[in-house]
């Protein structure tokens, strides 16, 4: 049974522009920030000489009872260069994130 929401992972092409939207726009706050190596990546991703910068971003002030706030993790590819793709809403895959403002 699934007990809590953990996170929910966005590539992106400019780290610095989407840590102004999240973090000014919406007002999450980073978490932790790392840089991932490639041996790790590797192995995990399956893509040779993955590189990638990762922040995690969640709300301060929530009163969630007790549990921790979901979390936006901002992944940044030094490499390989993320492509960009275009997709139509009613493609499948993730579509949107929803939040209450």
């Amino acid at each position: 049974m699934i007990r809590n929401f953990r996170h929910v992972g966005v590539v992106v092409a400019d780290l610095d522009a989407a840590l102004d939207f999240y973090g000014r726009v919406l007002g999450l706050e980073i978490v932790r920030r790392s840089e991932e190596g490639v041996a790790y990546l590797e192995t995990l991703l399956g893509i040779a000489g993955a590189k990638v910068t990762t922040v995690k971003m969640a709300l301060a002030d929530v009163d969630s009872g007790g549990q921790a706030s979901p979390i936006i993790e901002l992944l940044y590819f030094h490499h390989p260069i993320s492509r960009r793709v275009q997709r139509r809403l009613d493609d499948r895959g993730p579509t949107h994130l929803a939040f209450t403002v």
